[in-house]
């Protein structure tokens, strides 16, 4: 008998991998350089280079595909700074992250896409986690993706989906421990 993290590699390899805004950041963030984690203030609060290698693990398994939700990408691009602004002379140029963002986009991972229409069917859910988080739920009901996530409460609306194989970077960390 698998176990569920069994299950849930399982998943990534055969459905598809969809990793939400943090911890894809926790990613492009990593790639460029692990020890920047530390220095990203709203992700240094919540995430550590470990972290960054527990998800490396999984999206550098054989046959993984990671899939990248369309609204994710917005808040990558708001909370990752990909161009920098310079003040003294009102020019933009690119950041240190748009590379590594861009290059990740193109070559590692996949498009799917769905109605807007989707994301409108359950209101009270959209309403307690919003249209990104909503979006998650109906890729995983739609296609199958493994998800992995940081939040706790995406998490438990994800478990409720008959077969979604779910896990948490905290389920990661403390798998981790025992591995």
């Amino acid at each position: 008998m698998q176990s569920e993290d069994e299950k849930f590699f399982r998943a990534c390899r055969v459905n598809g991998l969809l990793i939400d805004a943090n911890l894809l950041m926790v990613l492009l963030i990593g790639l460029k350089c692990p020890s920047n984690i530390n220095l990203h203030g709203r992700i240094s609060e919540s995430f550590t280079e470990d972290d960054f290698g527990l998800i490396t693990k999984i999206v550098d398994m054989k046959g993984v595909r990671v899939f990248i939700n369309p609204y994710i990408i917005p808040e990558i691009s708001n909370l990752l700074p990909l161009d920098a602004k310079s003040k003294k002379h009102r020019l933009h140029k690119k950041s240190e992250y748009f590379d590594i963002t861009t290059v990740f986009i193109k070559e590692k991972t996949n498009e799917f896409s769905f109605s807007i229409k989707d994301l409108m069917v359950d209101e009270g859910l959209l309403s307690r986690i919003g249209f990104t988080d909503v979006s998650i739920v109906e890729a995983a009901k739609q296609h199958r993706y493994a998800i992995l996530t940081s939040d706790d409460q995406l998490a438990s609306e994800l478990v409720k989906i008959d077969d979604c194989q779910v896990r948490t970077i905290g389920q990661l960390r403390v798998a981790s421990m025992y591995s």
